[in-house]
């Protein structure tokens, strides 16, 4: 017995996690060094704009999360900072889509 065929008219459209929200203020910071601290993360991107929300997952020590006031510091930031080196890895910064329900969209809420 086989399953049936899925065809998506567009490949990105099922799956809302690859979407980037156009007005998203949250920044993903990938490949930080181990050791680094929330205090860390924030001294880097607080010369962007006001942070919301900042954290270092204790599941992914290599990468945090930074919520901006406006959508215009996320996107600086993000222009800013991807690529750069630090303690003496490249990071790699994205701005980063909300689920609907997920623990990111509490904090907007919240915020």
């Amino acid at each position: 017995m086989s399953s049936p065929v899925v065809v998506y008219e567009d490949d990105a459209s099922y799956c809302s996690q690859h979407l980037i929200d156009p007005l998203s203020r949250i920044v993903s910071v990938i490949n930080l060094a181990l050791g680094t601290s929330e205090e860390d993360v924030r001294a880097a991107f607080c010369e962007f704009g006001k942070i919301q929300h900042c954290f270092v997952p204790l599941s992914a020590p290599t990468t945090a999360i930074v919520v901006f006031s406006t959508v215009a510091e996320a996107q600086a930031s993000t222009r800013s900072m991807d690529g750069a080196i630090a303690d003496n890895k490249k990071i790699r910064v994205q701005r980063k889509g909300v689920a609907a329900r997920g623990g990111l969209s509490l904090l907007l809420r919240i915020a």
